[in-house]
């Protein structure tokens, strides 16, 4: 039985320099069906405590499987407006499908200038009807604004500090 990305179950997974298990998603006019996602988490969870998922944008079965499937959320975006309006959106997927999960989110914006990331803490806890359990902050980085492969050697300290924040909110979040 496949999982995500059409994966043989007797597959072995790729595993980075750091033993994190990558799971590549499919391609996106594939469908990810609950159940190639459920044989991917079990798969995954075996071996691991933790599993991300990136659901982007998607509204799709899998994404709903995995909002539902979720101990905690995560949202990226960037700031102002159109950050704003990403989260109160993804937030509100949240709460339809997974409230629990939805009421622990932590919300992560990766700021581009030096100027956003002056003013988006402030611009976020006011805006926000029913705030995030953390908003974390990534200040600019010039190594995240070449795109690519992230190589962690090459990011900023803030950078890593601002990760490191939300590995802690991540963590007092899950209960």
């Amino acid at each position: 039985m496949p999982g995500v990305a059409g994966l043989d179950p007797e597959a072995v997974l790729p595993r980075s320099p750091a033993g994190l298990t990558l799971v590549d998603g499919v391609e996106w006019d594939l469908p990810l069906t609950r159940r190639d996602l459920a044989v991917t988490l079990d798969r995954v969870g075996s071996d691991h405590a933790f599993a991300l998922l990136d659901v982007g944008h998607a509204a799709g079965e899998g994404a709903h499987a995995a909002i539902a499937r979720a101990d905690q959320l995560v949202v990226v975006t960037g700031p102002g407006a159109v950050g704003l309006a990403a989260l109160s959106e993804a937030l509100d997927r949240g709460r339809e499908v997974n409230p629990a999960a939805a009421r622990r989110a932590v919300h992560v914006v990766v700021c581009p200038s030096d100027d956003a990331y002056r003013a988006v803490h402030r611009e976020v806890v006011q805006r926000l009807p029913q705030q995030p359990v953390a908003v974390v902050v990534v200040p600019p980085d010039p190594h995240l604004a070449l795109g690519g492969v992230l190589d962690p050697a090459r990011i900023a300290s803030g950078t890593r500090e601002a990760y490191v924040r939300v590995a802690a909110a991540v963590a007092r979040g899950v209960r």
